[in-house]
């Protein structure tokens, strides 16, 4: 099977591009075109950096972690949540659903369900999105 590639295309979102590879590790096809013989998907790098270089944060740039640990704290405090509160506040920001959450912090669904009810009872927030959408914007 082709390796999986992307690449960055101008208005910034990534691209499948198709590489070739030594024609001697690819089988020769009669039905497939010249062009696509001996051809892999694979990633290309982004200009000028090698492909196992990581981005560097900008120069003065906030961890955006710390940033969202921070927004979360005085979130919890503004609303009184408790511990257990933020951390299942913290897994239901990052998307995740009742389920993925109980398996992650190791506690039975019917937990969950208790605490994420009682956060949003206390946000006054009916649901998720609007759970998501107050956390962001105050």
């Amino acid at each position: 099977m082709p390796a999986a590639s992307t690449s960055p295309s101008p208005d910034g979102t990534r691209r499948w591009a198709r590489t070739p590879t030594p024609s001697s590790s690819a089988p020769s096809c009669r039905s497939c075109p010249p062009s696509s013989a001996g051809s892999l998907w694979t990633r290309s790098a982004p200009p000028g950096a090698s492909p196992t270089s990581r981005r560097s944060p900008r120069a003065g740039a906030p961890d955006t972690q710390e940033y969202v640990d921070e927004l979360l704290l005085a979130f919890c405090e503004h609303y009184h949540l408790t511990a257990r509160e933020c951390v299942i506040l913290k897994e239901v920001l990052q998307g995740k659903d009742n389920q993925n959450i109980a398996s992650s912090l190791q506690v039975v669904l019917g937990t969950v369900k208790a605490h994420v009810h009682n956060i949003l009872k206390k946000t006054g927030t009916t649901t998720r999105q609007e759970l998501t959408q107050l956390f962001w914007k105050g």
